[in-house]
């Protein structure tokens, strides 16, 4: 039982009159002012209140030579030591916070220690051997001890957070007898596993197995996976770090920044993996996730650009017709955006007072509208974009065909362009990025785009009644003359020997049209239609001549 003064001195508590005491005590106003020194002295009470409970009256604390005793439990004890050893009051005060912050640290190890034992899984457990699945960095640290894994490390980095925020889940097989221990990595996928000795050695499955069998531990990759976590729970998890990291609510990694195509892919993965696995509560749940979040919809549409978004969007198993009709309302809207933002920044390069960082922006977007830059990748994305805009939009999509006449327009304009490597060549070749475009639409349209045709002749008349013709200018008009021609005969099934030119695409046609004798016998043939007949009518002659011969 406390006797009353005891209890004084074990709880003494934050008040004005305590505070003084402490302050005098430790002589906190000697190197600090008032308020500083009251609010350290109310720090130390707090905390000296805390750890009380915690302090061993059976060890010395203090171990002064003297053998004089000291009653820990009293906050004033150390203050009374240094004054009879003959030390300051500073000395005293650093005695005392290294006495609490000792206590704090052995408590939270023991508070760790409690958490770790309830902190993991027993999965199997043989007469040779137990498999753990632990579910907290203690929990690791603790199963893991004496082994080389850095999911156990206790002196240095540890990495089990780090693992586990990737999808990774870890299995610890511990041998009774011996305490030899194994670790078994499993994959997101649920399927890719890794094994290691305690030694941090690498074991091959196979061998795995065949220790596994001795320890009486399974091997079936099917118990392991259904002991982690769901590919939803993944998905969900890869989804909120785009997010995040995306908009700019978490700072990047500055030594290891994710770049957006990492992100994304990683969220692919996620959805890919829940489509093979072909479970049906996991494709529910996805559904489900999609209909009451938009999600992963939402984090694919923050860059509609890359390729992960672009393979998301246009997968007919990922994205159904009918699935989300608000998100995939989203994609076609960001890539209109995209296209117009491209005109726009165009124009302001356009000219004297252009600045580095927009053309950088343009470069960046034009890359962007353009697609992947491998050859066989961009086809393939186009063909699945036609396929698209088939099934989702019944081959109507005005806001593009728009968004791009006008990028055509702004492109043909753009004389003034200067850059690094001297002019720049939208004007000669204004289709140039975006060929691919021209060709899905000319192909939903059947090769027939009035009012494509309708702005070239426009353009046309406008460089024409020019008082002095630019050459570059011209050049687009051919460019875009021999593009759209071939575009439009293909589409339309002509024979090659009857290519019309819907719009002129040489300058021999716009001298024509110039001269007003362009279409008075409706579009002339297209400068290959020619070659192709006077070829064929050279072969025939020829052909007759030897027939006449025999």
């Amino acid at each position: 039982m406390h006797t009353f003064k005891t209890f004084l001195l074990n709880e003494i508590k934050d008040s004005k009159r305590n505070r003084a005491e402490v302050i005098t005590a430790y002589g906190l106003t000697d190197h600090a002012p008032e308020h500083v020194a009251q609010e350290r002295a109310k720090d130390i009470i707090d905390n000296f209140t805390k750890v009380e409970p915690l302090i061993d009256l059976s060890y010395d604390y203090f171990q002064v030579p003297n053998g004089k005793k000291y009653n820990p439990k009293d906050i004033f004890s150390w203050a009374r030591v240094s004054a009879d050893q003959g030390h300051d009051k500073l000395e005293a005060l650093q005695n005392l916070e290294a006495m609490i912050a000792n206590l704090k640290r052995s408590k939270e190890k023991k508070t760790q220690a409690k958490l770790s034992e309830k902190d993991y899984d027993v999965l199997h457990d043989s007469k040779i051997a137990t498999l753990y699945r632990p579910k907290s960095e203690a929990a690791s640290c603790k199963l893991g001890a004496s082994t080389k894994w850095c999911t156990s490390a206790t002196g240095g980095t540890n990495q089990f957070d780090s693992y586990t925020a990737q999808g990774i889940v870890l299995f610890y097989a511990i041998e009774k007898a011996t305490q030899a221990k194994y670790a078994v990595a499993m994959y997101p996928d649920g399927q890719t596993m890794q094994v290691f000795d305690a030694e941090d050695n690498r074991i091959e499955w196979h061998e795995w197995e065949d220790i596994a069998a001795q320890l009486g531990i399974p091997t079936d990759i099917a118990f392991y996976a259904k002991h982690g976590p769901q590919p939803i729970d993944i998905l969900k998890k890869r989804v909120n770090e785009a997010r995040s990291l995306m908009s700019g609510q978490t700072k990047r990694d500055p030594y290891e920044p994710q770049a957006n195509w990492e992100l994304l892919g990683d969220v692919l993965k996620s959805v890919e993996t829940i489509f093979k696995g072909k479970d049906p509560e996991q494709l529910a749940a996805l559904e489900k996730y999609r209909r009451d979040k938009g999600m992963p919809d939402e984090v694919f549409l923050m860059d509609v650009s890359e390729a992960a978004s672009l393979e998301y969007f246009l997968d007919r198993e990922y994205n159904p017709v009918g699935s989300h009709n608000w998100s995939n309302a989203q994609f076609q809207e960001e890539i209109v955006r995209h296209i117009n933002r491209l005109a726009t920044i165009t124009k302001q390069v356009n000219g004297e007072d252009w600045q580095q960082e927009d053309v950088e922006d343009m470069d960046d977007l034009t890359n962007k509208v353009a697609g992947p830059t491998d050859g066989d990748e961009r086809r393939n994305v186009f063909h699945q974009m036609r396929v698209y805009i088939s099934r989702h939009m019944k081959d109507k999509w005005p806001e593009i065909e728009k968004a791009l006449i006008n990028l055509w327009v702004t492109n043909h304009e753009a004389t003034e362009i200067k850059v690094q490597g001297g002019y720049s060549e939208l004007t000669d070749h204004p289709f140039d990025s975006t060929h691919e475009w021209l060709g899905v639409v000319m192909d939903y349209k059947n090769g027939e785009w009035p009012e494509l045709e309708e702005t070239l002749h426009k353009r046309i008349k406008t460089v024409l009644h020019k008082d002095a013709l630019n050459d570059n200018l011209i050049n687009g008009l051919v460019s875009m003359g021999l593009s759209y021609n071939r575009i439009a005969n293909n589409k339309r099934g002509r024979d090659v020997i009857d290519h019309r030119a819907y719009v002129p695409e040489s300058k021999e046609h716009l001298k024509r049209y110039a001269d007003g004798e362009w279409d008075m016998d409706g579009p002339p043939l297209t400068q290959r239609a020619e070659m192709e007949r006077r070829w064929k009518k050279s072969n025939s002659g020829g052909m007759d001549e030897l027939i006449d011969k025999l």
